[in-house]
């Protein structure tokens, strides 16, 4: 499990880390005032599963494969397992499995064997994309940390959090490993700032 955990500042300026917020998140209140609409564009799974006769109630995404293809070009692979089984590694229902993966032999999905036996293959040339207006911070990197935490932090923090108070920065750095700690003390508490820092936990 990796886990990254970004301190950011709010800018003023459009840069290039805006970061979808929920204004609704009474945690987030005290940075709303900072916030902008944004159109962000997404793959429309509902129309991609719809486009080859299958419904998005009866299947949901269970793994996303991203590899390099090209110089600077990207194939994204996707697997989706029927909504009725509780592992999606061990089905036992067919799943599918999508790939924009441009070559000349037919593509291997990276999926375990059991899998694989119970898979429907397509081979799209582009993914469906759909815009979503969406609120966002704008944002500058002040400091991070790579994992370097004690175990019971997944107890207490939940993934994809974010948060606005100094206390829960203070909290983090109690369950940061000691040599890792004044690495971010420095990175975290020594420049917060009341109004505009932004913590991010992602695993």
């Amino acid at each position: 499990m990796g886990l990254d955990i970004y301190h950011l500042h709010i800018d003023d300026d459009v840069t290039d880390f805006p970061v979808i917020i929920d204004v609704e998140q009474a945690q987030l209140q005290k940075i709303v005032q900072f916030s902008r609409k944004k159109t962000n564009q997404y793959i429309d799974f509902e129309r991609l599963l719809s486009d080859h006769g299958f419904s998005a109630r009866d299947y949901y995404q269970a793994l996303h494969q991203r590899e390099l293809s090209g110089i600077g070009k990207f194939s994204d692979s996707f697997y989706f397992c029927p909504t009725g089984e509780s592992d999606p590694m061990n089905p036992s229902q067919t799943g599918l499995y999508f790939t924009d993966k441009r070559s000349f032999f037919a593509p291997k999905p990276q999926l375990p064997p059991n899998v694989l036996k119970r898979l429907k293959t397509f081979k799209i040339k582009q993914y469906p994309m759909v815009d979503r207006l969406e609120d966002v911070v704008y944002t500058k990197q002040i400091g991070y940390q790579r994992n370097a935490v004690a175990d019971a932090f997944f107890n207490e923090f939940l993934p994809d959090g974010m948060f606005v108070e100094k206390s829960y920065a203070q909290r983090i750095f109690e369950l940061t490993i000691a040599e890792a700690q004044q690495d971010f003390r420095t990175s975290f508490l020594d420049n917060w700032d009341d109004q505009r820092s932004l913590v991010v936990v992602s695993w």
